[in-house]
């Protein structure tokens, strides 16, 4: 999973895996996390989804 955190806000991987406990099923729970300032752009702007995973 990508995290892009909004400024002045600060997360953990640990607390994010937390707070994913109680809001998704086990299964979705991320057991990867990367966090970034940004998330990569298509050519054209949109969000590059192939690298974001």
């Amino acid at each position: 999973m990508t995290a892009v955190l909004q400024s002045g806000s600060s997360m953990t991987e640990e607390g994010l895996c937390r707070w994913s406990l109680g809001e998704v099923p086990y299964f979705a729970v991320p057991r990867f996390i990367e966090f970034r300032s940004e998330l990569p752009k298509t050519p054209t702007g949109k969000d590059h989804q192939e690298h974001a995973s």
